[in-house]
């Protein structure tokens, strides 16, 4: 698989994350933290629909740059990073992260991380 396909892949999926997160900001919001009042659900709510619109600004960042070998490590790097942070927030903070969104995080930091090194190798895999 090449970087088009993974980075068209990806942006698909960042896609229909920042739609459902948008869409179902509440029921994230009570699913992930016990014992939110209605105000706390809707400040959080709010929150998740900030979150999808930047989401979605990365999404087209990453559409854009699907030709361009050269940013393979950064999203591979910024995926690692978001992966660790779930996993902080899952085990130590104790919010209700869904075992398959890290898996994803981490499978797709991992296909990144191979474009990169494919890159730097100068087997250059965009096409």
């Amino acid at each position: 698989m090449n970087q088009k396909n993974i980075f068209t892949l990806l942006a698909v999926f960042g896609l229909l994350w920042s739609v459902s997160t948008y869409i179902m900001g509440e029921q994230i919001a009570t699913d992930c933290f016990d014992g939110l009042d209605e105000k706390g659900v809707f400040a959080v709510s709010i929150a998740n629909q900030l979150v999808a619109a930047v989401n979605l600004i990365v999404v087209l960042a990453l559409f854009a740059t699907r030709n361009h070998s050269n940013v393979a490590w950064a999203f591979a790097l910024g995926l690692l990073i978001m992966g660790i942070g779930s996993l902080k927030h899952l085990f130590l903070d104790g919010v209700h992260v869904p075992i398959i969104g890290i898996a994803m995080q981490f499978v797709f930091a991992a296909a990144c991380g191979y474009l990169w090194l494919k890159e730097r190798q100068g087997a250059v895999v965009t096409t």
